[in-house]
């Protein structure tokens, strides 16, 4: 029995070594084309940067992958995209609202009575 254990591993393990040994195929990459409007936002892929728009990468075809665009005072834009070759992604972002819901005069106003503190009439 012990005899006919040793015979069965050490045919598994001659198997594993084989399989071991062969080349894994390289995947195919291909070159997606991002873009947003306005330009210059953050790219990340996987929570990873990979440069800013407009910007050409170069990734693994048919993988399924989360594209994050973004811009200071812009919303995220985020989606699950299928790699393919010759893909170009436009993101539109949305600007954000003032975080005061005023008029810019409003907060221009607010600004110069901080910096001010004098009574100075700038």
């Amino acid at each position: 029995m012990q005899e006919a254990i040793r015979r069965l591993v050490g045919r598994f393990n001659q198997r594993m070594m084989q399989i071991a040994a062969q080349p894994v195929p390289e995947a195919d990459k291909v070159r997606v084309f991002v873009d947003s409007v306005p330009p210059g936002a953050d790219v990340e892929i996987g929570g990873l940067f990979w440069g800013n728009t407009p910007c050409e990468l170069t990734l693994e075809d048919g993988k399924v992958v989360e594209i994050a665009i973004s811009l200071a005072g812009y919303e995220n834009w985020v989606k699950k995209v299928l790699i393919r070759p010759e893909l170009t992604i436009t993101a539109t972002l949305r600007e954000l609202p003032s975080p005061s819901g005023g008029d810019a005069k409003t907060e221009i106003q607010v600004e110069v009575g901080i910096q001010g503190g004098k009574g100075e009439d700038w």
